[in-house]
């Protein structure tokens, strides 16, 4: 990772865009030359202050943003006349949820003076949602106005037989960078996350693209760097991501500690983070209240971080008498999860707390104002060209919020897990969700037949049925044991001085068992094996019975779903049902068996994003193969806030399932991506994606 030094001025890793102008977007307004290039002032870092009020004749040349002339400029008339505009500053912080920040409510940290002032003299959007609960799809639909199944970009790494590989925004996409290039804006951006690295795509129209950036203090000092070394006298479109507010929040000892108090983030600040992570999100690590605590205020603390880099900046730009007629917008590309849904982090899922983040737009002349409408990311790309006098093409998805701004929409939102696809659709406070699974991929009959062979390894978490064959729920080929062990997770029962029971399965004890986990130092067998200790045993069967060689005591209260490992030592089914016996201990497998498929390399279970126009859209032609299962889960966020308690679905929600069927479909016909839309990746930007959590 490059490093800068207070003063220091050099900036690397940039790339220059070459792509023709398009002339997709016509700038029809001009503005009055109010943004002349100010002489350098030297960065000072104190406390900010606010700016005085913004010119009067600016808020009169904002009067005309409404009135768009519909038509299209040739490359040659963009070129000759050169568009007169704000400069226009984008800050997206990453991670960062709207409930944390005091202009959104929050009262338990000081996490953000200085967004909060921003927020008195801007458009505080209260209900802005992401398109997406993680930042790979979510900053290309905020950066082209498109949501994922449009331009495409829904995975950072998929390992194939070929290597690993991310999905790219289509170089026919039209982002912000480009239209604000092509009407004579000097365009930089200043990034900090592994996923927004060159050769993604999103690097399009931008003249500088700095994409290891460093921490948020590094990004403004660079950001200043290149606003001083202007040299000619063209507004600017300045985009900066900031990745301090990501897991595991990797700020300042003095941030880290601001709010914690007698709360432990030991945890999180170990170099073993990411493997705690894993065990929490899998289950096999209980937080404790004040380890929970520990997160949230680590987390607190990352913001506080940032807001006082932000204020530096804010206050740097003011200096250089760049504020006042600056157009600045600051919002995130998604939130994140303490354990609300039993996961910490983000990228699971599409619930609130994931999609529910702060934007907070400041536009010269225009007065302060608490939005409480709801309003997509998507909308940036229309809002922001028509601050700036540029007209929007008819191609993006958002509702310019200048022109309509108290305009409810429904949000919609996508979400790729590695076998299905999910969307999100919510309208007030009715919200549906629907996950689409290949009938290949959910089928576990399916990985019986055709993938799993006699003698492999395989997991099995399954539901115990008394007296019957015990139901698969979930089913992943693994490594097969050589030694012929037996591993099963689940709960004591039946404890007797020689055995009991764990997930309807007979385990007996002998004085050669082991015993280890969260076991007392001598402690005898006796006060360790107790009905509802939650254990996991390795042995050999004897008949029905597993002879424990070691057995594993977890920390009471923490939740062990039943689980067996072992080689599959026979099996036997047809196309609809079958039953697969792991070393003596048969297993119901059918249509309801979902597989994982995660470690094989069959890669059989994945559901390529090519599926998913054939999911959404039953006017296309569907293959044997893809047909597909679909389950609907739906909520009233009035009555749960948190999403808990699914509803019945009712006229209603059908209703607005119809209505995400016609937006999806209507969606589809500007679709941009193709299977060439990929990347590589190579070996040093594996292990840069490891380094902030992703690739196990």
């Amino acid at each position: 990772m490059a490093t800068a030094v207070e003063g220091d001025s050099r900036v690397s890793s940039h790339t220059t865009n070459t792509k023709m102008p398009r002339g997709r977007l016509r700038n029809t307004r001009a503005a009055p030359a109010l943004f002349q290039r100010k002489p350098k002032l030297m960065r000072a870092d104190a406390a900010y202050i606010p700016p005085p009020k913004t010119r009067l004749f600016t808020a009169v040349w904002l009067l005309g943003l409404a009135a768009v002339v519909p038509g299209c400029d040739t490359a040659e008339e963009r070129n000759d006349a050169k568009h007169v505009g704000p400069n226009v500053i984008l800050i997206c912080i990453d991670t960062l949820r709207a409930d944390r920040l005091g202009c959104y409510g929050y009262s338990r940290n000081s996490t953000s003076p200085h967004l909060d002032d921003l927020a008195t003299q801007s458009t505080l959007f209260l209900n802005a949602f992401a398109t997406a609960g993680w930042t790979k799809p979510s900053v290309p639909s905020f950066l082209t106005g498109t949501y994922a199944a449009q331009h495409g970009v829904y995975e950072g790494n998929v390992a194939r037989s070929e290597g690993m590989f991310a999905d790219a925004l289509p170089d026919k996409a039209l982002t912000l960078a480009e239209v604000f290039r092509d009407n004579g804006y000097r365009t930089g951006a200043f990034v900090q996350n592994e996923h927004l690295r060159r050769g993604n795509g999103l690097e399009q129209g931008f003249e500088l693209y700095v994409d290891r950036a460093g921490d948020a203090r590094n990004i403004r000092w660079r950001a200043l760097d290149w606003l001083d070394e202007a040299d000619d006298d063209r507004p600017f479109f300045l985009y900066l991501h900031i990745l301090d507010t990501h897991y595991p929040y990797p700020v300042p000892d003095t941030y880290a500690q601001r709010f914690l108090g007698d709360a432990d983030a030991s945890l999180y600040r170990s170099p073993d983070w990411q493997k705690a992570r894993k065990a929490i999100n899998h289950g096999e690590r209980v937080l404790t209240p004040s380890e929970l605590e520990g997160l949230e205020f680590l987390y607190d603390g990352a913001i506080r971080y940032v807001d006082d880099q932000i204020g530096f900046f804010l206050r740097s730009l003011a200096r250089r008498s760049l504020y006042d007629d600056a157009v600045i917008c600051v919002l995130s590309d998604h939130g994140e999860e303490f354990m609300e849904h039993g996961r910490i982090g983000h990228g699971h899922g599409l619930f609130e707390n994931l999609l529910h983040v702060p934007w907070i737009l400041k536009i010269p002349g225009k007065s302060p104002e608490r939005n409480a409408s709801h309003v997509s990311l998507v909308d940036l790309f229309p809002t922001l060209l028509a601050a700036s006098g540029i007209e929007c093409s008819a191609s993006s998805e958002g509702i310019d919020r200048l022109l309509q701004p108290h305009v409810d929409r429904p949000i919609l939102a996508e979400h790729k897990e590695r076998s299905a696809y999910v969307q999100s659709y919510r309208d007030g406070s009715l919200k549906v969700v629907r996950r689409f699974v290949p009938t290949a991929v959910a089928s576990g009959v399916y990985v019986l037949t055709e993938l799993l062979e006699l003698g492999s390894g395989c997991e099995a978490a399954f539901a115990v049925q008394p007296g019957q064959n015990h139901h698969v729920a979930k089913l992943k080929p693994r490594a097969a044991d050589e030694a012929g062990l037996t591993e099963i997770k689940g709960q004591a029962q039946d404890v007797t001085k020689s055995g009991l029971t764990v997930a309807g399965i007979s385990v007996r004890v002998s004085p050669s068992t082991k015993f280890h986990g969260a076991v007392e130092k001598d402690a005898d067998r006796t006060s360790i094996l107790r009905d509802g200790v939650p254990l996991k045993v390795v042995g050999r069967f004897e008949g029905t019975t597993l002879v424990a060689s070691r057995v594993k005591i977890y920390p009471a209260g923490q939740r062990v779903k039943p689980v067996i490992r072992g080689n599959i030592t026979a099996r036997e089914g047809d196309s609809t049902r079958g039953r697969l016996c792991v070393n003596g201990i048969w297993l119901t497998v059918d249509k309801e068996t979902r597989f994982d498929a995660s470690d094989f390399n069959a890669g059989a279970d994945r559901m390529e994003r090519e599926e998913i126009a054939r999911a959404i859209d039953p006017r296309l032609e569907q293959p044997a193969k893809s047909a597909f299962s679909i389950e609907v889960t739906v909520f009233d966020l009035n009555s749960d806030p948190q999403e808990l308690d699914p509803r019945a679905e009712t006229a209603e929600s059908v209703n607005l399932i119809s209505e995400l069927d016609a937006e999806t479909r209507r969606a589809l016909v500007h679709r941009n991506y193709a299977g060439s839309d990929r990347t590589r990746l190579l070996p040093d930007a594996v292990e840069r994606l490891r380094a902030i959590g992703y690739v196990d």
